[in-house]
């Protein structure tokens, strides 16, 4: 097996194990990428509720903005 294909099934495994496979969007972590993660960035942002903040910053850029609004608004039109 080449060293690639060994990290890559490392993470893989890591992933199956610790139970942390996501979609991209999905905020609350219920599966499916809906307007309740969007309500759930909406709230960080406008009250400070922290309940999904490890899973807020959607786009990966390191704050959460209105831009991750924008990439789940992607995901649910298929963009």
């Amino acid at each position: 097996m080449k060293t690639s294909h060994k990290i890559l099934f490392a993470f893989l495994l890591l992933v199956v194990v610790a139970g942390v496979a996501s979609v991209y969007g999905d905020v609350n972590g219920d599966g499916s990428v809906t307007s309740a993660d969007i309500t759930a960035v909406y709230n960080y942002l406008l009250t400070g509720d922290d309940t999904y903040l490890s899973t807020c910053d959607v786009n990966g850029d390191g704050s959460i903005t209105s831009s991750d609004i924008t990439a789940i608004y992607n995901v649910l039109l298929g963009n």
